[in-house]
């Protein structure tokens, strides 16, 4: 199980590609050897072998399907339970990021090990849920049982983002900084928190303190964290949108997305690492790597989440960036409005017809009802579908924002000034919005 817990790990750190990644490939491969071999191995463990060999084939979402079936027989089982929230935070399904803890939660108690764990869990879902109020208060009940409980704390820094309590948010994440800055997988993601308060409410030398402080040296310590690295990508893009001078600090990163450039498991990674070489003004490379994914897909005989996030949004999306920065902002416009449309129409959701129309009948056959999972809130979030959280997910409808901010056509100054209400329904206190608002008004004056 030792095997199974680090492969695991490594798949859902979205640090390396199997296909490219040759210690990676033969570290699984001795796993299903030894599971083979050993005649001994319970059914609950041959299940965890078997989400393995899924998050091998690119199938997540059929790997979070065993994970449950392990909790059904198995509830406290604590790698299955995170392993399975984990998923779900990756492929966008919210309604099961707090439904996978409420499934089992009545047989945890505090004899069980980990017990106060799920408070922060559960706290975090009922968060991407729009469950602010409970989020707050399950968050708070977590940190009564344990203070230094990240989970909790991180869980409780999301509800503040998004109620719009930002002075709230860095206070309280200031104060307790001592509590939980020692835990290293998430104390830079808690970081960025504080950062993202910020910027929202328009301290960007304070952000870009934290930045300096507490994000970019941990990209040198440890590289390969994906979550540090996206954390730091996006932290420097909010702050350029902004209008930020970065171009070193950009720079600064460049080798570490480069490192990972051809990875390829996690769109919302690839959406990140083109931000790194849009930001340092390396237009080239920016290009290089969108063919880069591009060729990938060109080499996989059969859909999995990747492939399928990648084509009808990755793509899309990472077009549109390079459009935008290159100044085509009308053309950057209508590839997120084309992107847009497609999603809007449901074509996730279309099974074997949606499919073909975009990939052809073989992958599409392979591919079928990978997204029939996806939830309504993809009418409100349309990149729900490349994972990550609401607060995460934000840049990149901050970038849509300013891509129809400064394209000259009527109709896109109209779908900023949607955007730009839709954001003030999602987030009713956002100073952030305010400034916008306020610009675009005054570019409309102006032409």
């Amino acid at each position: 199980m030792g095997h199974v817990l680090l492969n695991s790990i490594q798949f859902l750190g979205t640090t390396s590609n199997p296909l490219t990644n040759k210690e990676f490939r033969e570290s699984l491969d001795l796993t299903y050897r030894l599971a083979i071999e050993n005649v001994n191995l319970s059914e609950r463990e041959k299940l965890h072998v078997d989400a393995l060999r899924k998050l091998d084939e690119g199938f997540m979402g059929k790997a979070s399907t065993i994970w449950e079936r392990i909790l059904q027989s198995h509830p406290t089982d604590p790698l299955a339970l995170k392993l399975a929230a984990e998923s779900y935070f990756y492929l966008g399904y919210k309604r099961d990021l707090k439904g996978s803890i409420e499934r089992v939660q009545d047989k945890w108690s505090p004899q069980v090990p980990y017990w106060h764990f799920l408070f922060g869990m559960k706290a975090f879902g009922c968060c991407e849920n729009e469950e602010y109020e409970e989020a707050e208060r399950l968050a708070k009940e977590g940190l009564k049982h344990l203070r230094n409980d990240i989970w909790s704390t991180h869980a409780l820094a999301h509800v503040y983002e998004m109620i719009g309590q930002f002075n709230l948010g860095a206070k309280f994440l200031d104060e307790t900084v001592d509590d939980w800055q020692s835990c290293n997988l998430m104390s830079c993601h808690v970081h960025w928190h504080n950062a993202v308060f910020n910027i929202e409410r328009g301290d960007h030398g304070r952000a870009l303190a934290i930045y300096d402080a507490k994000i970019g040296p941990r990209i040198q310590e440890d590289p390969d964290n994906m979550l540090n690295v996206v954390d730091a990508c996006s932290i420097l893009y909010r702050l350029m949108l902004e209008g930020v001078d970065l171009k070193d600090r950009f720079c600064g990163l460049i080798s570490t997305c480069e490192n990972h450039a051809n990875d390829h498991v996690y769109t919302f990674n690839d959406l990140h690492f083109l931000m790194v070489f849009l930001g340092s003004g390396h237009r080239v490379k920016a290009r290089q790597f969108v063919q880069s994914i591009e060729d990938y897909l060109s080499t996989q005989p059969h859909a999995n989440e990747y492939t399928m996030t990648s084509r009808l949004v990755g793509l899309k999306l990472s077009r549109a960036m390079l459009a935008y920065h290159e100044g085509f902002y009308e053309e950057a416009v209508e590839l997120f409005r084309e992107m847009m449309k497609e999603i809007q129409e449901g074509k996730f959701g279309k099974g074997r017809e949606g499919l073909e129309k975009e990939m052809g009948p073989k992958e599409a056959k392979s591919g079928e009802g990978l997204f029939g999972a996806f939830q309504p809130s993809i009418k409100r979030d349309l990149v729900v579908v490349i994972g990550g959280s609401d607060a995460q997910r934000d840049v990149f409808a901050q970038f849509c924002i300013h891509a129809s901010m400064n394209s000259k056509k009527p109709e896109h100054q109209s779908l900023a000034r949607d955007l730009l209400q839709q954001r003030k329904i999602i987030k009713p206190i956002s100073p952030l919005t305010d400034r916008l608002m306020a610009k675009l008004q005054s570019c409309t004056r102006d032409r």
